[in-house]
């Protein structure tokens, strides 16, 4: 009888392993990814840069800055110097990068992020940042705010594009040609942003079972405004 239950035991704690096997599989090395949450951090994680194979950067909320330089096997904190929200990177090599985010946070460092110094334009919320080469740069944000730079970041710029949606995107190909994405519609500059021409972007959204082709914020499927989540996004060309 002990016999017994002790085999209906061990198949039942063979059957638990198998089933649990693919699931350990997927989330461990052999697939390519490691899962590290909640290590570095428990802090919501939005924006991730690296310059180098094993040089790198990852910003999110409260201000929180992690740095790599193993490829990511370890992480270190650095300090920010705010508490607001971090959304996007970009650096233009191993000691000269920006960060940008909520509540018109703007940081910078020129010592691959040993001190990061702020620069304070506006209120308003920031969401991209991008340079084009080590001296031209571009920033975006809510209500089609627009910063350039030409002299890596010493005195900015703002642009007006003719757009109020918020600046979701931005990416240069080369210093006189870039793209940005707002609202649903994307616009195009061909002289380093002196002109921008805006070309709508059709995407579908459900709405109870229909759907309406939208475009600069308007849907034909009854939404006086795009949700927000259809405002977040990205824009690149390879």
């Amino acid at each position: 009888m002990i016999k017994t239950k002790i085999t209906k035991i061990g198949m039942f704690l063979i059957s638990i392993i198998s089933i649990l096997l693919p699931v350990i599989s997927l989330a461990g090395p052999s697939n390519g990814w490691v899962y590290q949450n909640p290590y570095p951090t428990s802090n919501t994680l939005l924006a991730v840069k690296f310059v180098t194979p094993k040089k790198g950067w990852i910003a999110g909320e409260k201000g929180t800055i992690l740095y790599t330089e193993d490829g990511g096997d370890t992480w270190e904190a650095q300090e920010s110097g705010t508490e607001n929200d971090l959304k996007s990177i970009a650096f233009v090599n191993e000691k000269q990068g920006w960060m940008v985010g909520n509540a018109g946070t703007i940081i910078y460092t020129e010592d691959g992020g040993k001190t990061w110094l702020p620069k304070i334009y506006t209120g308003l919320s920031l969401h991209k940042v991008f340079f084009a080469n080590d001296k031209e740069g571009w920033i975006g944000g809510d209500k089609g705010f627009l910063l350039h730079t030409k002299d890596a970041g010493k005195k900015w710029e703002e642009v007006e594009i003719g757009t109020k949606a918020s600046i979701a995107g931005i990416f240069f190909r080369k210093p006189d040609t870039g793209w940005l994405l707002a609202g649903g519609m994307i616009y195009r500059t061909t002289d380093g942003g002196k002109n921008w021409v805006a070309s709508q972007l059709p995407m579908q959204i459900p709405k109870t079972g229909e759907t309406g082709k939208i475009g600069g914020g308007m849907s034909a499927a009854g939404y006086t405004e795009m949700p927000e989540e259809w405002w977040q996004g990205d824009v690149y060309f390879a």
